[in-house]
């Protein structure tokens, strides 16, 4: 019998194949363009795969994303939406998994979001909803038009059901006058936002407007608040939670334990660490202080508060006088 040995080469592997073996590749939209020029068959399989794209780009690399449909995978934006909303409305969007919407787009003088910043949003909800995964994004207060109960950035958050990463920035202007209005608009907000992310695993806050934070999650494995002034922890409901950052780490927040409470620690303990006891069971970390250690002790509540500021103190020393021997050496 004679056996004919044949050899393949990569053109001869089917395309579901070539496409993997490109997209381990992760070509950017310059790199994908020369891929796509070697050949026909390269031409057809780059047509599939996703690509980053930082916006402004530039007019030919537009009409090549729009002319071809390529689809986007990661999308980042720090330019104000009136400028590049038009690019960002031709993107093939269906498959983008990230979106990073930081520009700051607000009204002047106000804490309001331009409309195109919106539009943009509101674009991004129409055509990714449930692909998009990760978001970082500037929201507002404002309440919806015909439904004076409900908030408009909430309505477009929540639409991307498959959330798993969220960071919000508000602006420190919101955070004030929320405080001076005492008003808890920010607070409603944020408790609706999260309620209704079923998937949300991580979420962090810049500039947080509720001076108690509430937040009922059944995924929630981390939070971060920073450069929020007012803050405090309200009600947490999050058995999942493992990571809790606030005030910007350990020293600002001794800091700001000093100042807002008094010197009976067991009190003070009480009134901060209360809440965390009550609602997260499985928390390691605070402030980067591991607190997995208290939970092997048949702790009462006021126990396992009191311990759990000992330990932050604990390590605030620590890393105070470690920063002393190096001011010294």
């Amino acid at each position: 019998m004679q056996v004919i040995a044949m050899t393949l080469g990569i053109l001869d592997l089917p395309s579901e194949i070539l496409e993997h073996i490109l997209s381990l590749l992760r070509p950017d939209l310059a790199s994908l363009v020369e891929l796509s020029s070697v050949c026909s068959r390269f031409r057809t399989v780059c047509s599939g795969l996703a690509v980053p794209v930082h916006i402004p780009v530039t007019e030919g690399m537009l009409h090549i994303l729009n002319n071809r449909q390529i689809p986007v995978s990661t999308l980042c934006n720090r330019e104000p939406a009136m400028f590049v909303r038009d690019q960002i409305e031709q993107l093939n969007t269906r498959r983008l998994v990230a979106a990073e919407l930081v520009a700051q787009d607000y009204l002047t003088n106000t804490n309001v979001l331009s409309p195109h910043y919106v539009a943009v949003l509101e674009h991004l909800s129409a055509q990714c909803k449930a692909s998009l995964k990760h978001l970082l994004v500037n929201l507002d207060l404002e309440r919806e038009r015909e439904n004076r109960l409900s908030f408009r950035c909430v309505r477009i958050v929540v639409s991307f059901k498959n959330l798993t990463f969220l960071s919000v920035a508000f602006t420190p202007n919101m955070e004030l006058q929320q405080q001076i209005l005492r008003r808890r608009d920010g607070q409603k907000m944020i408790k609706n936002m999260v309620d209704n992310l079923p998937k949300l695993n991580s979420l962090y806050l810049f500039c947080c407007p509720a001076d108690k934070l509430v937040i009922h999650s059944e995924s929630l494995e981390k939070l971060h608040v920073y450069k929020s002034e007012f803050t405090r922890i309200g009600e947490f409901r999050t058995p999942a939670l493992r990571k809790l950052v606030m005030h910007n780490m350990l020293e600002e927040f001794v800091t700001r334990l000093k100042y807002n409470y008094a010197n009976d620690g067991r009190g003070a303990s009480n009134g901060l660490f209360g809440p965390i006891y009550d609602g997260c069971p499985v928390l390691d970390s605070f402030n980067s202080v591991d607190l997995s250690c208290l939970r092997c002790h048949n702790f009462s509540r006021e126990e396992w508060c009191y311990w759990a500021l000992n330990l932050c103190v604990k390590k605030y020393r620590k890393l105070l006088t470690q920063s002393q021997d190096y001011a010294t050496e």
